[in-house]
């Protein structure tokens, strides 16, 4: 299904989350420029590094090679503390205003972490409680050019990081499944049970709990499996996340809710690429792993990479043309049709509905 140096691959991440490698070969100079570009690809580059740095000296690459990964891990550091600040900042923002909030993947994501900083940080998500109303109001006098759409809003800059300010952490386009999710988000906030915080730079964030993150970060990494393309740097967060531990009672709980939103087969297929890449424990499993579905999604992470930068059949998706974009991506999902029924026959009629969306906030 994938070769040699991507196995070699998966054995680096592997490694850099602590679980042991039997054998890990001495590998050319042209080979570690593969196991290169697969990690800029995915968005792993530092965590593949954390890996290396568990190697025998004489698996190492040459000096060349590691200087080009230590330049990349220094600035991943960077950005990673950049991004932890802003997270702070964003969240003492929204505090002062009076409305509770949570980071959603990001910094929260990067706590669970053997080593947060060597994960590739993003923008900042945060999600804020407050009516749409008001989220709008707020981000429109911050910045009165900001686009909105369904769940967020892209705000500014803060500390050289976007900041996207989340109305919903999520959405699904079948408009049936997504009336049950939208109403279970709203529960969070009716009071502080489910909400956390996690260790963020020189201070502390409030995060969605590990309840609430089974279920966000797979719809997250779903919607972007289903969108733009999809990087190992999401199914590392989603492993972290199960690493903390599930009890028996919770994945009955957590698989009844998603077959709701008839997404217990991506489960099932996400479990699969975890035990593929990750080694991720059975006991750890939300259910058991799909290897049909499971095999499907892994050739499409490593053909598309993370946001689907890598991805050929992309092409022509992001044009200046709103009415080509939408026939492209419509046809595009069309090959998810077969496992992916519903989101798949929804997504033209949530697209249109989308655009309707956005001309009525002149975000067009």
């Amino acid at each position: 299904m994938y070769g040699r140096m991507t196995e070699i691959f998966f054995k680096l991440l592997r490694l850099s989350t602590g679980a042991p490698e039997e054998y890990f070969p001495v590998l050319t100079e042209k080979e570690w420029q593969q196991i290169y570009d697969l990690s800029v690809q995915q968005s792993v580059l530092g965590v593949v590094f954390g890996g290396i740095e568990k190697l025998p000296n004489d698996r190492w690459p040459d000096k060349m090679m590691a200087m080009k990964f230590y330049a990349q891990v220094k600035y991943i550091r960077s950005f990673s503390a950049q991004a932890a600040e802003a997270s702070l900042s964003s969240v003492r923002r929204f505090s002062r205003e009076g409305h509770r909030c949570v980071i959603l993947k990001g910094a929260s994501a990067a706590a669970l972490y053997a080593a947060p900083e060597l994960r590739s940080a993003g923008d900042v998500d945060i999600w804020v409680e407050g009516s749409r109303k008001w989220i709008i109001g707020f981000c429109r006098g911050v910045n009165p050019a900001s686009k909105v759409y369904y769940h967020h809003i892209p705000l500014a800059k803060v500390n050289g990081v976007e900041v996207e300010v989340h109305i919903t952490p999520t959405w699904m386009n079948n408009p049936f499944a997504n009336a049950r999710l939208q109403r279970w988000f709203r529960d969070f906030w009716k009071d502080d049970s489910h909400l956390t915080r996690l260790p963020c730079g020189g201070g502390e964030i409030p995060a969605l709990d590990l309840a609430y993150n089974r279920v966000f970060l797979l719809i997250h990494v779903f919607r972007h499996v289903f969108t733009d393309g999809v990087g190992l740097r999401h199914l590392m967060d989603y492993y972290y996340l199960l690493r903390q531990g599930t009890t028996e009672e919770e994945k009955v709980e957590v698989v009844a809710f998603l077959n709701q939103l008839n997404l217990a087969g991506f489960a099932a297929a996400v479990m699969y690429v975890l035990r593929e890449v990750f080694n991720l424990p059975r006991e750890c499993m939300l259910t058991a792993p799909d290897s049909r579905r499971g095999a499907f999604l892994l050739r499409e992470i490593l053909r598309a990479g993370n946001f689907g930068m890598y991805d050929d059949r992309l092409k022509g998706e992001n044009g200046g043309n709103p009415l080509r974009n939408f026939f492209a991506r419509t046809l595009r999902s069309f090959r998810f049709l077969s496992q992916y029924t519903s989101e798949t026959l929804w997504l033209p009629f949530f697209k249109l509905w989308h655009f309707c969306y956005r001309l009525l906030y002149k975000s067009v």
